[in-house]
């Protein structure tokens, strides 16, 4: 009704106008090729209005026209297909101006603009481009979560913790279903040493349905591990405080028994602790369920083992479960050369020599090639040339064949001698795999290897197992390499 009475008065007060200017007295002349044209003023102010009414709304009805849905979204598709084109080209200036030119196109679809402008900003280095298209995006109610998001990756990648985690509540708040600000949440509380609060962010999670209950799980041992390893990286403990640690570590291992390092931990929990059939019986049950060379080598370092009999018993008994294992023929190999038992090394080498296991995924390994050039040399009596051109011959295998398994990070490929918490190219937590070294092999590890010659030069002259040296501390590095959390889950 008002807006009824509205027009019924627009339209009273434009006949009013009309009836007043036909009133006008005058003329108008106009001389139009030659010819004189004389007409009231009233009227020609009228065929003026009527004209500029009558030029809008061809206008209006043009832009309708060259504005259609289709062609506008044709446009803005082609702008961001060349934008991202040229962003995998590394042509960022290029990528930055299609951005805008898809912005100017269809304002509605302006957020995917800003989205590749973000993003091509970030992987050109150019926070502060990518900083002000991520303000935009968290200034929007709509986009406010990827706003948020890019603005965490940034704060992350510059070790800004103290202005990440409250981004991380933020986007586990809007997103309490989305795993990425969970798993940021959680390394920042536990890198903080706030272990509760990491725990609570594993309990909301697992009840939004962001993580499983074996992520859970897994989380769980991770943040026990961590508050394990921040109390022995403190140094001298209190009785109360070992115990802690040690209860710690054992909880860890019972929540995740394939994961070689916190069985390792416990290992030497329980070993400090005085019980060493526990502790054989923690490093036994983590080879059952994976096994892994970094087992064997916690294992030479529980206690004395001169004998190299004790040795060979222990990994013996820990290998019992797993018979046909690659890892366990390794390792018995091993401890058979350090006994001078050569014919027993043999018979575990030989496995690994045949055509079905060398023509597979892995083939044979540099483990198995140095093995076997150890064998070569020490298995012969005198200084025989065919040992030593044997030897020769199996050291060159080592430095052309495949290398050993290694750390894997399911979510980059990035590749590391031990394990880490958090992958330091990607950041992302608990990552890291152990997959078949075939595999990975032609990417490089991130931790520097000395040449291969001179590992087994040095293999060959120290026959004696490696050692894994000390505990490390890795709540101090959580937080650096977590910047690139989620650069590759957008």
């Amino acid at each position: 009704m008002i807006l009824l009475l509205q027009r019924t008065l627009v339209l009273l007060l434009a006949a009013a106008i009309i009836a007043w200017v036909l009133t006008l007295d005058g003329h108008i002349q106009v001389v139009i090729f030659g010819q004189w044209i004389e007409a009231p003023i009233g009227l020609v102010v009228i065929v003026l209005v009527a004209a500029g009414i009558l030029w809008r709304q061809v206008g209006r009805a043009w832009r309708w026209i060259w504005r259609d849905p289709a062609r506008t979204g044709r446009a803005v598709e082609r702008a961001l297909a060349r934008g991202h084109v040229a962003a995998a080209a590394g042509r960022v200036d290029d990528s930055l101006k299609s951005a805008v030119k898809a912005g100017r196109s269809a304002s509605g679809l302006s957020v995917a603009a800003r989205i590749l402008a973000a993003e091509t900003a970030e992987a050109a280095g150019r926070a502060d481009l990518a900083a002000d298209a991520y303000d935009a995006l968290a200034a929007d109610p709509a986009t406010r979560f990827l706003g948020i998001k890019g603005q965490l990756r940034l704060a992350l990648a510059a070790q800004d913790t103290a202005r990440a985690r409250p981004l991380a509540e933020e986007a586990f708040n809007l997103e309490p279903g989305s795993a990425v600000g969970a798993d940021a949440l959680i390394a920042l509380a536990a890198a903080q040493g706030d272990f509760a609060d990491a725990a609570r962010v594993v309990d909301r999670a697992l009840r939004a349905g962001a993580i499983d209950r074996g992520i859970a799980k897994r989380r769980r041992a991770l943040l026990c591990y961590a508050e394990a390893e921040g109390l022995y990286a403190q140094g001298t403990l209190s009785p109360s405080e070992r115990r802690r640690a040690r209860d710690l570590a054992v909880e860890a291992v019972e929540l995740a028994r394939d994961m070689p390092p916190f069985a390792i931990a416990a290992a030497k929990a329980e070993f400090d602790a005085g019980s060493l059939d526990m502790a054989l019986r923690i490093l036994s049950d983590a080879f059952t369920a994976r096994p892994h060379p970094d087992l064997v080598r916690a294992l030479s370092e529980l206690g004395p083992t001169a004998a190299p009999s004790l040795l060979r018993a222990r990994v013996d008994a820990m290998t019992r479960n797993r018979p046909r294992h690659v890892e366990t023929h390794l390792a018995l190999a091993r401890v058979a050369l350090d006994a001078d038992e050569f014919s027993s090394a043999r018979d575990h080498l030989a496995p690994l020599l045949t055509p079905q296991a060398q023509s597979g995924p892995k083939g044979l390994s540099m483990r198995a090639s140095l093995l076997m050039a150890r064998l070569a040399r020490e298995g012969r009596v005198g200084s025989d040339p065919a040992a030593r051109r044997e030897a020769a011959s199996w050291i060159a295998q080592a430095e052309t064949g495949p290398r050993d398994d290694v750390w894997h990070c399911r979510t980059c490929g990035d590749i590391q001698q031990f394990w880490r918490p958090t992958c330091p190219r990607c950041g992302g937590l608990d990552s890291f795999d152990w997959p078949d070294a075939g595999d990975v092999a032609a990417k490089p590890v991130s931790d520097a290897r000395k040449p291969v010659l001179v590992e087994a030069t040095r293999a060959l002259d120290d026959p004696g197992p490696e050692q894994t040296g000390t505990r490390q501390n890795w709540l101090a590095s959580l937080v650096a390499p977590v910047g690139r959390l989620f650069s590759r889950r957008r």
